[in-house]
């Protein structure tokens, strides 16, 4: 079928070892043409242990549209966990070729994502990570984005989860994958994010509302030294926090969210 298709000439060679026979059949990728552009905007998106959160960002760096797609795989077979992140992979890639825009992850080792999630989640949650093809679902997302001609580029995933919180989920009312889905897509873009404003800061919690943790102090070092300050406070936040509370989170003061408005969106700088 390639032969007929790309006129290339197939070389099949036998291998016998202790499992049996392979096959290796070589060949060469054939290009595909771009339908991303990345002056267009971004689709971040974050891996979590049941599910992707995607979020769509315009030219500018602001946020556009959101999306969760279901991706669990705890329990699963090696089959069944394929084929349900394939169908993640390929809805993710729908809306990248929908929106005509390139998509954007961590480049992340999964021992350090499963920590991050481990400190922010619930031991139920934290056993669901056992069963996460982290590895296997970049692999899949790239080959599915290129096959469809879908720019897909892995970012310095420094802090973006803490900018997320602190930055754009209390702002657009996005949980914290998506808020941190926002942050990967700007990294991307090569955004800026500088700290909010003032001696403090909401910071959103997704269990028990927000918490207001102090602005850690401007030394003249790189801007990532002070949100990993901040990222330092809020996990020692989060280890003492009581479980997730059933009912909703009670909303945040009017003066708090005029002050939100005012100082924690940074200025965004073009692609």
């Amino acid at each position: 079928e390639l032969y007929k298709a790309y006129g290339q000439a197939l070389t099949y060679r036998f291998l016998k070892d202790e499992k049996g026979w392979r096959v290796f059949v070589p060949t060469s990728l054939q290009p595909t043409a771009s339908v991303s552009r990345a002056e267009a905007g971004t689709l971040g998106v974050d891996l979590n242990a049941d599910h992707l959160a995607v979020a769509l960002i315009d030219r500018h760096g602001n946020p556009v549209n959101k999306w969760t797609v279901p991706c669990s795989t705890y329990g699963l077979t090696s089959d069944q966990a394929r084929a349900v992140i394939g169908d993640a992979c390929k809805e993710v890639v729908e809306l990248a070729t929908t929106a005509g825009v390139p998509i954007a992850t961590e480049n992340l080792k999964f021992s350090k994502k499963k920590a991050e999630l481990e400190v922010e989640r619930n031991k139920r949650y934290a056993r669901m990570l056992s069963g996460l093809s982290y590895d296997l679902i970049k692999q899949t997302l790239i080959s599915r984005a290129y096959r469809h001609g879908v720019g897909a580029y892995a970012v310095n995933p420094a802090h973006t989860s803490t900018i997320g919180r602190a930055k754009f989920a209390a702002k657009y009312g996005y949980s914290v994958h998506h808020a941190a889905a926002v942050a990967i897509a700007r990294r991307f873009m090569n955004c800026t994010e500088k700290l909010p404003q003032g001696r403090s800061c909401l910071v959103w919690d997704d269990r028990a509302g927000h918490v207001t943790l102090p602005v850690p102090e401007d030394t003249g070092r790189h801007v990532w030294s002070r949100w990993g300050a901040l990222r330092r406070s809020l996990s020692v936040v989060l280890a003492g926090h009581p479980q997730r509370r059933k009912r909703p989170p009670d909303p945040l003061h009017a003066a708090a969210m005029s002050a939100l408005d005012d100082n924690t969106f940074c200025k965004d700088v073009p692609f």
